[in-house]
Parts: C-alpha cells; sequence; structure tokens
C-alpha cells in the first residue's frame, strides 16, 4: 500500500460512517436537491403552455400564409422570390424593409 495515501484518510474514514452508508446520504441528498429544482409551480406552467400556444399559432399562421400563396398563384403554382415572411419585413428576396 501507499503510505502516502494513508497518512491522508478520507472525510468518511474520519467521520466513522461506514463507506455505504456515506453513499447513500449523498446519494439521497442528491436526489433531494434534484426534487427540489424540479419544482414545477404554477408560473412555470404558465409560461410554458404560452410558449407552446405561441409556437403553434405561429404554425397555423405560416400554413395559412402558404395556402394564400398557393390561391393566389397563377395555374397553382407558386410565386417565386415573392414570399412573404414576417422575419425580413415582408420582402422573399432578403431586402430589409428600412
Amino acid at each position: 500500500m501507499n503510505k502516502q495515501n494513508d497518512a491522508h484518510p478520507t472525510a468518511e474514514a474520519s467521520t466513522g460512517a461506514a463507506t455505504g452508508a456515506g453513499a447513500i446520504r449523498r446519494f439521497f441528498n442528491a436526489w433531494r436537491r434534484w426534487e427540489k429544482l424540479m419544482d414545477y409551480g404554477p408560473y412555470d406552467y404558465t409560461l410554458d403552455r404560452i410558449g407552446q400556444l405561441e409556437s403553434r399559432v405561429l404554425e397555423l399562421e405560416r400554413a395559412r400564409n402558404a395556402a394564400n400563396r398557393l390561391r393566389s398563384a397563377p395555374d397553382g403554382m407558386t410565386q417565386i422570390g415573392t414570399t412573404r415572411d414576417a422575419t425580413d419585413g415582408g420582402y422573399g428576396d432578403g431586402k430589409s424593409a428600412v
């Protein structure tokens, strides 16, 4: 055995607790900390629900806009380069609205 390692006992050995008991204690402490972090209150639920609804509204708006583009295009073909998107100010060609 290495005498250098034996000269510095671990914290568990100095408390007199068995190694297994220390492991169990650490496990349950970690579990309690995790449960505390996972506390999901009504405010968190509300924010998550609002985020889900906003995503669904954006999805429906995109589907509606795609359907409108198809309806307004001649012969059911899409008009290339003239798509409208809110992210670029309404210009599908990359121009920014100034």
